[in-house]
Parts: structure tokens; C-alpha cells; sequence
């Protein structure tokens, strides 16, 4: 991950505008701080360099327009906001459009022109998993967001050889900016090699990693890495000979895992259709014929009556109305809704419960509290039925 200080410049010759790399570990002395120092040190002093954690969304866009094509390295990002994470998702999706957002000039009606421009790549520590957030209960889809970082998870703890080994990395403090400065020499003077060796790299990334076009970002990232410190060594800026193969096989192991991830966070029909029985679960109305009575609950417990309105109801089930099956009806313009604030498409919703095994989907209209004491209210609704035993197995 160190790498990734002198990798950001190879940006842009990638055609992308940004990716974003994360050390994730509840524990200390795992070398996240020590990674962005050297990340840092290539460019800067390795601890002044960095962006401060309290750093507003918008100061990091100016940041990263003032460094171009420089690393974005900032520490300990959960200190940023305790309370939620949600500021993360879309500082992703902004940073890979590669400009800060458009605003007006005060007091004239015309937009200020926007020179915060990027082609970088950003490193983040934190004391937490971002992959874990954003595959988590959130309720919009984060697969994007995914396929724009990766993530390791240093476990072992850093152990110091010797003193010799610690006191190397105190004299980053007094001993910094060096590389990077001959590093850009030796690239200015010889760019088409660095965009052909960049190219090379990426493709044979991709054809080692078996990369898909979903993993663009991944692959410009990882070439970046791989390309730098192919450059850096004595074949061609003669700078510093680093390991190659321990690096890919580190990035190799990063990709696996965010292919597992975004692999378990892709929704389904029946995930969306769960979430809105979870979050309206207690106002359904429910009809059960018991000893050939026919009996209609809200929420299986309270009785229904003319008080009743339109806004508790989310739903109909029905238990062996239909002998040997469970009926669901929702009222469409509910399960639109829903399906909205999930950024799932309704029509894709449909086709594909459509197509699951055991279902049976219909439209009608339908009055909900049918067979109640409560008022008519005949709304469109979809009926989805399975089979009892389907449904008690599942």
C-alpha cells in the first residue's frame, strides 16, 4: 500500500479519474500508519502531508484538485463521522468523476469556473471495514461504490526485526520528498515508456486476475502499482528495486475478497420484496380460515374495524384462501415506492419474481380488507402465492 504514493501519478494514463485503496483493521501496530507514511514520504513530509480526518467533503475535493495527480492519503476515516458512514458512498462515486461540484458565483447568476480537477489515487486507513458498510443493511445498492476501491485487512502486528529496522523509519521525518522528485525526472523525459510499460501491465493484469469490464477501476489501480514499481527499478529509473510478486500476490488476494463482496451485495426480487415485509412487518392484514370460520387480523393480533385507514395497511396475506397456498397482495403504488428508495426497478422486480420457481404472480384490483369490518379500499395491487409447504421450508 505504500506503493501507492508514487503509483498515483501513472493515473493518468490509466483513463480513469480516480481509485481508492483502504487499510481496514480494529487493531494497532498492524502498519496502517506506517504504509501512509510511506505512501506520503514520496511526495512530503509523511505525517504533515496527509489530510486531517476532520476534513469537510469539500475541502477534500480542493485537496484533490490541488494535488492533481499526487496521492490523497488520509488516516483514522471513521473518526470522521462517528454517527455514519454514508458520507463515504458518495465521496467514491465523486471522486472517480475527477472534478469538484459546480458552483455559483455570489451574488451573480453564472457558475464560477471550476478548475478543481483530478487523476489520483487515494488511500484511507480506518479502524473498521468499509466492505462490511457498504454490503451491509444499507437500503440503496453499493455495488458501484464497491467496484471503485479495494480493501486489505493487515492482522499480524508489525514486528521490528531490530532497532536498526525503527530507527530507519524515524529518519522518514527528516528524510522525505526525494523519490518522487527524481521520479517524475526520469517519467517526463521518458514518458511513452512509462505509458507502454503502464499498458502492458494493465492488460497483463488483467489476463492473470481474469479481470471483467465491472472491474475497470480495480485493474487501473493494481497495473498503477505494478507499473511503478516496474519503473522504479535499475531497468529503467534505476531508483529502487522492490519485490514484484509478493505486491501482485498481495493485490491478487484484494481482488478475490472485493469479488466475494460484490458477488453477496447484489440484490435480488425476493431480497427487495423481504425488506418491505421486514419494514412494514405489523401492518399487514391477515385472514386465516380456522374450523371453516374465516378470520381477518391486523398484524395477526388486533381486530379490524371501520377506524381503520388507508395508511396502515402495507399489505394482504392470505393463508389457504387459495386451498394449499399463502397469497400476498401489496398495493403496487406502495411496492414502486419501495422499490424506489432501494434504487431496484420495479418492472425488474416483476420479470423477475416472474421467472422464480413456486411463484405465481397476478395484477387485479383487489379491495385489501375484504371480508373485515373495515371500510372498502380496492387498490392495484400484485399478488404473489406460493405453496405452504414452499413457504414454511424457505
Amino acid at each position: 500500500m505504500g506503493m501507492v504514493g508514487p503509483a498515483s501519478i501513472l493515473m493518468h494514463f490509466s483513463g480513469f479519474r480516480g481509485v481508492v485503496y483502504h487499510l481496514g483493521s480494529s487493531g494497532s501496530g498492524r502498519g496502517k500508519s506506517l504504509a501512509l507514511a510511506l505512501a506520503a514520504s514520496f511526495w512530503g513530509h509523511p505525517e504533515l502531508y496527509r489530510v486531517t480526518q476532520s476534513t469537510s467533503a469539500v475541502a477534500s475535493q480542493n485537496r484533490q484538485g490541488m494535488l492533481n495527480s499526487l496521492p490523497l492519503v488520509m488516516d483514522e476515516i471513521t473518526n470522521k463521522n462517528r454517527e455514519s458512514f454514508e458520507w463515504l458512498p458518495q465521496f467514491l462515486l465523486d471522486l472517480t468523476q475527477g472534478k469538484g461540484k459546480e458552483r455559483m458565483e455570489q451574488g451573480a447568476n453564472r457558475e464560477r469556473l471550476n478548475t478543481t480537477v483530478w487523476n489520483l489515487m487515494v488511500l484511507f486507513s480506518s479502524n473498521t471495514h468499509i466492505y462490511d458498510f457498504l454490503s451491509g443493511g444499507r437500503k440503496h445498492t453499493s455495488q458501484a461504490e464497491m467496484l471503485r476501491m479495494l480493501e486489505v485487512k493487515p492482522a499480524k502486528e508489525v514486528q521490528w526485526a531490530s532497532a536498526t529496522e525503527s530507527s530507519t523509519v524515524d529518519i522518514l521525518k527528516t528524510n522525505y520528498g526525494v523519490v518522487g522528485r527524481e521520479l517524475v525526472r526520469w517519467i517526463v523525459k521518458n514518458r511513452l515508456i512509462a505509458v507502454q510499460v503502464y499498458n502492458e501491465t494493465r492488460e497483463k493484469l488483467k489476463a492473470e486476475f481474469k479481470s471483467s469490464d465491472d472491474e475497470r477501476y480495480w485493474t487501473a489501480g493494481n497495473a498503477a502499482i505494478v507499473a511503478i514499481v516496474i519503473l522504479m527499478g535499475k531497468k529503467y529509473a534505476n531508483i529502487i528495486d522492490v519485490p514484484l510478486r509478493p505486491i501482485i500476490e498481495t493485490l491478487r488476494g484484494m481482488v478475490n475478497e472485493a469479488r466475494a463482496a460484490v458477488r453477496g451485495n447484489r440484490r435480488s426480487a425476493e431480497d427487495v420484496l423481504n425488506a418491505y415485509t421486514r419494514e412494514c412487518y405489523g401492518k399487514f392484514v391477515v385472514v386465516k380460515a380456522i374450523d371453516g370460520i374465516t378470520k381477518a387480523t391486523l398484524g395477526g393480533q388486533n381486530e379490524i374495524d371501520q377506524s381503520l385507514t388507508r395508511s396502515d395497511v402495507a399489505g394482504r396475506v392470505e393463508h389457504d384462501i387459495t386451498p394449499g397456498h399463502v397469497d400476498y397482495y401489496i398495493e403496487e403504488q406502495l411496492l414502486k415506492q419501495h422499490c424506489s428508495t432501494m434504487s431496484y426497478g420495479y418492472s425488474d422486480l416483476k420479470a423477475e419474481l416472474e421467472t422464480l420457481p413456486n411463484y405465481k404472480i397476478g395484477y387485479m384490483r383487489k379491495d385489501m380488507l375484504a371480508k373485515t369490518r373495515g371500510p372498502s379500499m380496492r387498490v392495484n395491487v400484485i399478488k404473489i402465492s406460493r405453496p405452504v409447504v414452499i413457504s414454511e421450508e424457505d
